[in-house]
């Protein structure tokens, strides 16, 4: 789970809230509300690159990581993306940079 002391929540992915964009992609939000693991918060760290030296399966301290949802939330991979803040793309309640879940691994996921 990803969690902010700052604001005691974690980071959630709805399915029910489709993001604005031309992927296949769902919101990202934060809810005060969860109180143990649920497959809308557990997320996984994968390698963003299987080809950047590493022979095994561990995170090495620089090594490049991307955040997928398990498979509990959906027979899809969603990978965690942010996208900079503009007059299209925005979250709604705050208004600043958005998080999103897509479909498509990039190099901002």
């Amino acid at each position: 789970m990803l969690s902010s002391k700052q604001t005691d929540s974690c980071l959630v992915v709805n399915l029910r809230d489709k993001a604005s964009t031309t992927e296949d992609a769902y919101q990202c939000n934060s809810s005060p509300h969860i109180t143990g693991p649920n497959a809308r918060a557990i997320f996984i760290i994968e390698r963003a690159d299987p080809n950047d030296g590493y022979v095994d399966n561990v995170v090495h301290y620089g090594q490049k990581i991307c955040f997928t949802t398990n498979s509990y939330l959906s027979p899809k991979k969603f990978y965690v993306k942010s996208i900079q803040d503009g007059p299209m793309f925005h979250s709604k309640p705050s208004r600043f940079q958005q998080v999103i879940a897509s479909t498509k691994k990039t190099y901002e996921t």
